[in-house]
């Protein structure tokens, strides 16, 4: 899901400005330790989609080796158990300045699926993994990535997955300097450091065949997942636009309805819709549905306030075949020239003036748990910062649910 204000600002607030709401625990809605998996929430009532943690169980090798683990691996004595978010050392207190590692490593990682997702879709997702990798699964290449800092998203089912017996999946990852893809500058020049492995959370996801998207593995260029913008926003009311990609894989053509609602943190519905689709063998569709709310809660640095967005698709019988919710926030965001920066038609006020955020921390460099980045913009926060700066880059999603 994607919250999006209008095109021509996108890139300067998604990659370089974050708000930072109020850390007083009165104000901010639902609860502050509430972080997303893989982009979502799952419902609390259903099995239609189940998500793992892919986190435990690794194996990790420091240089290169020369072949890539296939069927069979068995580590040696070169191999380390390791768990993820993984780094690739320990490091000083000063995790900058060129003495960090650079170069090849490798993760493996041996799997059976469990037995009641057997029949499912599988996909798996890498929040981030530093530099540019290839990733093989049973010895066969599914993935050759660029940039360290987006989600990398495969489709397991489609390649050579193994539903009853083990497979085993390998990355290679390399944190070398490298011009070809962004920021494209040797580390050394540079005021923060490229500190490698597969350094953020990874996720293993069960789907039916009839499910919603992943804007990350659909490739549609700004589409897929859930799309969401607002229209008419004031303290009196506001349009909730959302852009629903529903896929079928299945063997027959399905006609299905998404329902999208919204929820305030009272629990109580304040805006609800559906829609009927047609889903072809092999195909997709996005549906676009518009949810009026009455007097919204806007959201702002001050006033952080948020609500549930709960999308689900539904087969004839009323049941829900997919689903999950997100939390959003509803605001306008402006840039009016020479006037400066309107939040929800006020002038901001403020200069745009705030911190600079890196995920590197003495000690930890990169490798961060989720509750790391909420004590960090809690400190922003406490600080007096309502304003981050993103670092050019992509955010760990659980910095980004700590700034809502």
């Amino acid at each position: 899901m994607k919250n999006h204000i209008p095109l021509k600002f996108e890139l300067l607030f998604a990659a370089v400005m974050l708000f930072v709401g109020s850390s007083d625990c009165q104000a901010i809605r639902f609860d502050q330790s509430l972080f997303s998996t893989a982009g979502f929430h799952k419902l609390e009532n259903s099995d239609s989609r189940r998500i793992y943690s892919f986190n435990n169980g690794w194996y990790f090798h420091k240089g290169d080796l020369p072949e890539t683990p296939g069927e069979g691996f068995k580590p040696t004595k070169a191999w380390k158990q390791v768990q993820l978010p993984h780094g690739i050392e320990p490091l000083p207190e000063e995790a900058s300045g060129g003495v960090n590692y650079q170069g090849i490593v490798w993760y493996c990682k041996r799997f059976v699926l469990p037995g009641e997702i057997r029949d499912k879709r599988i996909s798996l997702t890498f929040e981030a993994i530093m530099g540019k990798c290839k990733i093989w699964l049973n010895g066969r290449l599914i993935a050759d990535h660029k940039g360290g800092y987006l989600p990398i998203v495969l489709d397991l089912t489609k390649n050579h997955l193994k539903e009853t017996s083990e497979n085993v999946i390998a990355v290679m990852a390399d944190n070398s300097d490298d011009g070809s893809y962004p920021p494209g500058k040797p580390e050394y020049t540079l005021d923060f450091a490229y500190m490698g492995g597969i350094y953020r959370d990874a996720w293993l996801l069960a789907t039916n065949d009839v499910h919603i998207t992943d804007a990350n593995g659909t490739g549609k260029v700004g589409g897929g997942a859930v799309f969401v913008h607002y229209e008419k926003v004031s303290g009196q009311s506001a349009d909730v636009i959302v852009q629903t990609d529903i896929l079928n894989e299945g063997a027959n053509s399905r006609r299905v309805v998404v329902e999208t609602y919204l929820q305030n943190d009272a629990g109580e519905i304040v805006g609800k819709t559906s829609g009927k689709l047609l889903l072809h063998q092999n195909s997709s569709k996005t549906i676009t549905q518009r949810l009026p709310v009455m007097h919204p809660g806007l959201w702002s640095p001050d006033e952080p306030n948020l609500y549930r967005l709960y999308s689900l698709v539904k087969n004839n019988k009323n049941e829900i075949i997919d689903g999950y919710y997100q939390q959003i926030g509803i605001r306008s965001i402006e840039l009016r020239g020479s006037e400066g920066l309107y939040l929800n038609g006020k002038p901001f006020g403020d200069k745009l003036i705030g911190a600079n955020h890196h995920q590197d921390y003495s000690s930890f460099g990169s490798v961060w748990a989720n509750n790391l980045h909420w004590q960090e913009a809690k400190l922003m926060r406490d600080a007096g910062i309502r304003i981050g700066r993103g670092s050019h880059c992509p955010q760990d999603p659980a910095f980004r649910n700590s700034c809502d």
